[in-house]
């Protein structure tokens, strides 16, 4: 039976990462006779294939430090790339490679074996016969020995939100312009419905089968570039 394990890197924006995935995707021989898979929603083809560059402001730096003062990431790699305050497309292009590099020596393959979301790391891959355990040893491995897990997650932050400002009334906001909230709700009555543990939301966009899933997806990892008045364009 196929088996799917979920990775965790993604945009990372005010806990607005969904994991994907992977119940009902196939597998069958291609021509080649390799097998392939059918990509779980929400995750991209391509590859190292970058063409932004960001710069990392002194939130990001501090979260950044934090984050390496507690976890195994390799500090070396992550502070040569941070060295002038920048992560470049090239940078992420090759750091995507060298994760990819890292999983060719466990026999995984791109888009066979893993998958990247369309605004963060890996995020879901083909497990097989190995535990989930297993997996995720090897995932977190090459993620952190790589320096890959901790920049991709700030590179998304620092392109979706430049200036680490709070986005959840403009998630709300591009909610609501998208016909996911009614237009009469407020962002107050918004947020008492959440926190009485109901869903404010019209229908369920946060099933990975519903029509509207792909703008929930949009609006939870970017609203500032979905919506009217924006404060980038400020």
């Amino acid at each position: 039976m196929s088996r799917f394990g979920i990775g965790r890197w993604g945009p990372g924006i005010a806990a607005l990462v969904a994991a994907l995935m992977c119940a009902g995707c196939s597998a069958s021989p291609s021509n080649g006779g390799e097998v392939t898979r059918a990509a779980p929603n929400n995750t991209r083809t391509t590859y190292a294939q970058y063409t932004d560059s960001v710069f990392v402001n002194d939130a990001y730096m501090q979260e950044i430090n934090g984050v390496l003062a507690m976890r195994d990431d390799n500090a070396d790699v992550v502070h040569a790339v941070l060295a002038d305050r920048t992560i470049t497309a090239e940078e992420m292009n090759e750091l995507e490679n060298n994760e990819i590099a890292c999983f060719a020596q466990y026999g995984w393959k791109p888009n066979v074996d893993y998958w990247f979301s369309q605004d963060g790391g890996v995020t879901a891959f083909y497990i097989g016969d190995k535990s989930n355990e297993e997996a995720l040893r090897i995932s977190d491995l090459c993620g952190t020995s790589t320096g890959y897990a901790l920049l991709v997650m700030y590179y998304y932050q620092a392109l979706y939100n430049p200036d680490n400002i709070d986005l959840r009334p403009y998630v709300f906001q591009c909610f609501q312009e998208h016909g996911l909230v009614d237009k009469s709700m407020t962002y107050d009555e918004y947020g008492r419905v959440l926190a009485a543990g109901k869903n404010p939301l019209i229908g369920d966009p946060r099933r990975s089968t519903s029509s509207t899933h792909p703008i929930w997806e949009t609006c939870s990892s970017d609203p500032l570039h979905n919506i009217a008045n924006s404060p980038l364009n400020r």
